[in-house]
């Protein structure tokens, strides 16, 4: 049982971290191309 609820924990915690870069992707999508741009060097850096 306690295997279960660990791996149920595991799974929910990486469905939350897809949700979030999923919006992150949106986000970033949604931007100007200038903006994009220095958004993504960022990144880089």
């Amino acid at each position: 049982m306690q295997i279960l609820i660990g791996q149920q924990m595991e799974a929910n915690r990486i469905n939350a971290l897809n949700v979030r870069y999923q919006a992150d992707k949106d986000i970033a999508a949604d931007m100007p191309v200038q903006q994009k741009g220095r958004f993504s060097k960022d990144w880089i850096e």
